[in-house]
């Protein structure tokens, strides 16, 4: 067998050990690379690894072809693909910090489900989910998920009448017993990833604003706004009733029958029909509610403009609850 020679090119090393910091953040292996390919008894330990920190920094650069002669370092100026060493620590500092703050989130999510979150509570989370979320034309073949949180959906459905995508992942291997929760989960992640990057930022986001209205909401959160700025809290899920007793309150705001009886009866209707707060809304009140007991957003009728005490009280209103984003949303026309 003939004898074989290896050539090295040092803009080939000096390329890779950078790779090792800047893209892998792997400090040690790009150190141990550039010392082990500038070896020489030239110059002490101190200074070798003050020039290996040097290359890495854009400062210096290994060129020609080992074993040739031109094979040696040289100067060079650094350039934005080599920021330097404590550039890459200040961004794995801050990295860490953001992911420090993910996971303390995701700890408030999970001990605020496990520990703080009634089913009641639930259901309503499932059903906001299902009506306002899940989108049963979809077409997707594993992921039609009709429920936030699948192991509470007989809160809402008759009994036995599970959604069909757990019942039928459930289905498999069942005599086994070998399918759990986290089975099902690991196997529509499986299946298909984008999909699920669908179902979990909604939910995600949905479980956000419940948690935050925990934390900021003052007990009087929900109600309606009049045109001249006055609020009438309202308990939650109340605001039609609210709506028709105010309707009867002050018939002739509403072009209401003269006959009491009449009057009454066409109100009750509209309670019925879920459509007093829309009389409302046409006179230009707002309604702050949240069909999931989060966050309260403004509902109104588009046709007429939020008047300046309405929006001076949104403006507090939110400014209050340390939501800032929101508030200024009403600075201005």
């Amino acid at each position: 067998m003939p004898n074989m020679t290896f050539r090295i090119e040092g803009q080939f090393i000096t390329n890779m050990a950078r790779e090792h910091l800047y893209q892998s953040k792997d400090l040690k292996k790009a150190m141990d690379l550039l010392m082990s390919c500038t070896t020489t008894d030239e110059i002490s330990e101190g200074e070798h690894i003050k020039l290996c920190v040097d290359i890495l920094e854009g400062r210096k650069e290994i060129r020609g072809v080992y074993p040739d002669e031109n094979y040696s370092v040289y100067d060079t100026e650094p350039t934005e693909k080599t920021p330097g060493i404590l550039a890459v620590f200040d961004g794995l500092r801050t990295e860490n910090e953001k992911l420090k703050r993910q996971v303390y989130a995701y700890e408030q999510k999970i001990g605020f489900i496990g520990e703080d979150l009634k089913d009641y509570q639930i259901a309503d989370l499932n059903q906001h989910w299902h009506e306002d979320v899940y989108d049963p034309s979809d077409p997707v073949d594993e992921l039609n998920q009709p429920w936030l949180f699948p192991d509470h959906y007989s809160t809402k459905l008759p009994p036995g009448d599970e959604p069909a995508l757990w019942s039928a992942l459930r289905s498999v291997d069942m005599m086994d017993g070998r399918v759990s929760d986290d089975d099902v989960a690991a196997r529509v992640a499986a299946k298909n990833k984008a999909v699920l990057d669908r179902v979990n930022a909604p939910a995600s986001a949905l479980l956000d604003d419940y948690i935050t209205a925990q934390r900021v909401n003052k007990g009087d959160d929900y109600g309606w706004l009049s045109p001249t700025g006055e609020f009438h809290p309202v308990e939650w899920g109340e605001h039609q009733g609210w709506a028709g007793d105010y309707m009867l309150a002050h018939p002739e705001q509403f072009n209401l029958p003269d006959d009491k009886w009449e009057s009454h009866s066409a109100v009750m209707d509209m309670r019925v029909d879920m459509t007093a707060g829309d009389e409302l809304a046409k006179k230009g009140w707002i309604l702050l509610h949240s069909t999931h007991h989060g966050i309260a957003e403004v509902t109104r009728d588009e046709s007429r403009r939020i008047t300046k005490a309405q929006r001076e009280f949104l403006y507090d209103y939110y400014a209050d609850r340390g939501l800032d984003k929101i508030a200024a949303e009403y600075l201005s026309d």
